[in-house]
C-alpha cells in the first residue's frame, strides 16, 4: 500500500502545467531532466514528507519487533524466536503462535514506543 501511495505522489509531483518530468536515457537510470512548473517545489516537499512518514512508521515497527524479541530472550525460557518455533517438537500441547502473540502484548512496546516518539519530537 505504501509503495503505491508513494509512487502516485511522486508521479503527481513530477506532473507540471507544461508536461511531465521525464527520464532521459543516460548511463545512470536516476538521471532526470526536469521541466519545472511553478509549484514543483511544493509537490516535491509533499513527497518528501510522505517519505518521512513511512520512514518513521518503519522505525517504530522495528523498535516494536526488537522489544518483542528482547522480551522473548530475556524471559529466560528461549534463546531466540526460532527456539520458540522449535519447541513444538518437544512439547505437543505447545502453541508457539499463542506464545508469540502473548509475548508481543506484554513486551511493553505500548509504553516504550510513545515515550521514544515523544523523546524524538515526532
Amino acid at each position: 500500500e505504501w509503495r503505491s501511495d508513494l509512487q502516485s505522489s511522486i508521479l503527481e509531483a513530477m506532473e507540471t502545467e507544461q508536461g511531465y518530468v521525464y527520464a532521459q536515457p543516460r548511463p545512470c537510470p536516476f538521471t532526470w531532466v526536469y521541466n519545472y512548473g511553478p509549484f514543483i517545489e511544493d509537490k516535491i516537499e509533499a513527497v518528501s514528507n510522505l517519505l518521512i512518514k513511512y520512514e518513521k512508521m518503519e522505525i517504530t515497527s522495528l523498535l516494536e519487533q526488537a522489544l518483542w524479541k528482547a522480551h522473548i530472550v530475556n524471559d529466560g525460557v528461549f534463546e531466540s524466536v526460532q527456539d520458540v518455533r522449535n519447541n513444538v517438537v518437544l512439547q505437543q500441547n505447545f502453541d508457539y503462535m499463542e506464545y508469540l502473540n502473548k509475548a508481543k502484548i506484554i513486551c511493553g512496546s505500548e509504553i516504550v514506543i510513545p515515550k521514544v516518539i515523544n523523546f524524538l519530537g515526532w
